[in-house]
């Protein structure tokens, strides 16, 4: 089977899903990780918009920055 998008794109609503998801399992290692991924995310989409002035339907997830310092000098993947 081939798949349409490479498996390191990240779509918006599968992160909401993901995040919601975890937030609501009750689990300190749950909410954790939830806010792990979400504030990875947040950082893609704010360093993808500062290196271009566009907000993407998608990002790879391997160009990812924990920290919003470093996000903006990495030449990020934007999967168009």
């Amino acid at each position: 089977m081939r798949l349409h998008h490479p498996s390191s794109n990240a779509w918006a609503p599968l992160q909401e899903l993901l995040v919601t998801g975890l937030e609501n399992a009750g689990t300190p290692e749950a909410k954790k990780l939830a806010l792990k991924i979400a504030r990875k995310w947040i950082y893609q989409n704010w360093a993808a918009y500062d290196q271009t002035d566009i907000m993407y339907e998608k990002y790879d997830v391997t160009q990812v920055s924990e920290n919003r310092s470093s996000a903006c000098s990495l030449n990020l993947k934007i999967i168009l």
